[in-house]
C-alpha cells in the first residue's frame, strides 16, 4: 500500500475517533449537568426573592410529617413556599426530605420533648427533662441525622420541656454548632426558648397562630385570615398547621387572593432573629 494510501487511512480514523469522542460528549453532558443542578439546589440555602422587601411577610409551617406520604402528591401541586416539619426516625421521614429537597419548601426538624400531659403517647426518642445532659443531646443528634438538609428545628409538644431552662440551653447549644435556627411552637405561655436562644446566640422564631386545631375548612380559612392580619399588622407572621389534606386544599385556594392583597409568603428563616 502507497504511503499517501496510509496517510489517508490514518486521517479517516483519526475523524471517526474524534466524532466518536464529541458523540459521547454530547451524551454524557446533559447527565453531568444535571448532578451538577442536583448539588446546587439540594442545599438548604434557598430564599424566597422578596419581591417588595416592606410588604408584609408570612410563614406557613406544616408539622407533623413523616407517617405516610398520602399528602405528597397534593404539596407537589403548589405554588406557595412553605417550611415543613418532619417528624424524626419514622418510616418516611428522610424520604420526604430528600424527595422535597430543592422544591418550595424548607425542611426542620420536628422534634419531640416532653409535654405536662404524661397520658398523651410520646414519639420514639423524645426529649425528656429527666434525661442526662449527654443524653438529650445524643436524642437531639440522632434526630437531626434522620432528616437531611435541614434549616432548622421546632418542638413537637414539649410544654413540659420548653419550661426547663438546662433542657432548653443544651438543645439551643447544639444548633449553634449545626447552625441552625429554632422555631416555637409555643405550646406552653411559659416557655422559655426565646430567652434561652438569646442567651445562647441562636436564630429563633415563634408561632404566631394554629391554623387547623379544627378540620374544618372555614375556620382554618379563618385562621389563615388571622395570621395574614397579623403579617400586616406586625410586619409577619407564623402560621403551623399539619400534614392533613384539607389544610392544603384550603391554603391552596386561599394563598393567591392573600398574594394579591399584598402578603408575601416566605420561610421561617426568613423571619428569625438573633439578639
Amino acid at each position: 500500500m502507497k504511503k499517501s494510501q496510509w496517510a489517508w487511512i490514518a486521517l479517516l480514523a483519526v475523524g471517526v475517533v474524534g466524532w466518536w469522542i464529541a458523540r459521547g460528549a454530547k451524551t454524557l453532558s446533559p447527565e453531568l449537568k444535571t448532578v451538577q443542578l442536583d448539588q446546587r439546589v439540594k442545599g438548604s440555602d434557598a430564599v424566597v426573592p422578596l419581591i417588595n422587601p416592606n410588604a408584609p411577610k408570612m410563614a406557613i409551617v406544616l408539622d407533623d410529617w413523616g407517617y405516610n406520604i398520602n399528602n405528597l402528591p397534593a404539596l407537589n401541586k403548589m405554588d406557595v413556599p412553605m417550611t415543613l416539619s418532619i417528624l424524626p426516625h419514622l418510616r418516611f421521614s428522610t424520604q420526604i426530605s430528600n424527595s422535597l429537597a430543592g422544591k418550595k419548601y424548607e425542611i426542620i426538624l420536628h422534634m419531640p420533648m416532653e409535654a405536662h400531659n404524661h397520658t398523651i403517647r410520646a414519639e420514639e426518642k423524645t426529649i425528656y427533662t429527666s434525661m442526662s445532659d449527654e443524653e438529650i443531646r445524643e436524642t437531639l443528634k440522632g434526630a437531626t441525622a434522620s432528616i437531611p438538609n435541614l434549616k432548622g428545628i421546632s418542638n413537637h409538644m414539649g410544654s413540659q420541656a420548653t419550661e426547663d431552662p438546662r433542657v432548653m440551653k443544651i438543645v439551643m447549644e447544639e444548633l449553634q454548632k449545626g447552625k441552625l435556627y429554632f422555631l416555637d411552637s409555643l405550646v406552653t405561655s411559659q416557655s422559655v426558648a426565646e430567652e434561652v436562644s438569646k442567651q445562647v446566640g441562636i436564630s429563633f422564631a415563634k408561632r404566631s397562630v394554629f391554623l387547623d386545631n379544627h378540620l374544618d375548612a372555614e375556620y382554618i380559612k379563618g385562621q389563615l385570615l388571622k395570621t395574614a392580619e397579623k403579617a400586616k399588622r406586625n410586619g409577619s407572621a407564623i402560621g403551623i398547621g399539619h400534614d392533613r389534606a384539607v389544610t392544603l386544599k384550603v391554603i391552596q385556594e386561599v394563598a393567591p387572593k392573600l398574594q394579591e392583597e399584598g402578603i408575601q409568603f416566605v420561610y421561617v428563616s426568613q423571619l428569625t432573629r438573633r439578639e
